[in-house]
């Protein structure tokens, strides 16, 4: 029993949205770090910094130097030609990654690639599908080796 699978596009955002939710984000992200570190996870009696005994600002500024080797508002462009099908993309990647009982982590870091590789390469539409089964595939390979 083969399962056909076709992509089709999702509609595109509205110009105002994009606007909106691309200032929001990049807000929180120039937010000051003292508002960050005031606020206190729900549940959390003991300073995090005993508990984890490192300290949790240096972590914090770490973390968002980090953050432009992934997906960050830097390197985000809204006219992408894939977006409207990369829900379809990542749904398909997730059936195979059941179908062949991977990690969701490796699901996860496959979809990572597929994003770093369509951020900087320009793919043919017919192709996109033969690269998400390449992405999981080197993914499968670091994250599921870890397991012998």
């Amino acid at each position: 029993m083969s399962r056909d699978f076709t992509f089709k596009p999702i509609a595109t955002w509205e110009r105002g949205t994009m606007s909106t939710s691309m200032q929001s984000l990049q807000q929180e992200s120039l937010g000051s770090i003292e508002q960050v570190m005031e606020s206190k996870p729900f549940g959390i009696e003991t300073p995090i910094d005993e508990t984890l005994n490192l300290c949790v600002e240096d972590l914090y500024i770490d973390m968002c130097e980090r953050q432009t080797d992934y997906v960050s508002p830097a390197t985000y462009v809204p006219k992408s030609l894939y977006l409207p099908y990369r829900r379809y993309l990542v749904d398909w990647m997730s059936d195979i990654g059941e179908q062949c009982h991977l990690r969701n982590t490796t699901v996860h870091v496959s979809i990572l690639f597929l994003d770093k590789i369509f951020r900087s390469n320009t793919i043919p539409r017919s192709q996109w599908q033969l690269l998400a089964t390449a992405c999981i595939s080197i993914a499968s390979k670091y994250e599921e080796a870890e397991e012998h």
